[in-house]
């Protein structure tokens, strides 16, 4: 007797029959963001979007705007290291922060 599918064995065919499997990966950004930066920054920035593997983050204010810019590289490192995804840029934009960024 075979034995029984996963639903995540189920899902992940079905979606890479699809070919879906991309975007749902790029999804893992907003999902797991305070796991790839950690709670210091996710208090401080959050995706916004991502198209063609160009990130944007909205920022909290522009002094963490500046900071972050510095931190660029390391932050493409980190979602690359953790997420799989090989980011060409981020882009930084100065945004209120949701309020379940602000509850942090």
């Amino acid at each position: 007797m075979n034995k029984p599918e996963s639903v995540h064995s189920v899902l992940e065919h079905f979606f890479s029959k699809k070919g879906w499997n991309s975007k749902l990966k790029e999804y893992r950004i907003w999902t797991h963001w305070s796991e790839v930066v950690g709670p210091k920054l996710s208090n401080r920035c959050y995706p916004l979007k991502l198209q063609n593997l160009i990130l944007t983050l909205g920022v909290s204010n522009s002094t963490w705007l500046t900071q972050l810019q510095f931190m660029k590289l390391e932050l493409i490192e980190k979602v690359k290291e953790k997420l799989q995804i090989s980011l060409k840029d981020i882009l930084f934009r100065v945004q209120e922060l949701p309020p379940s960024a602000d509850k942090k």
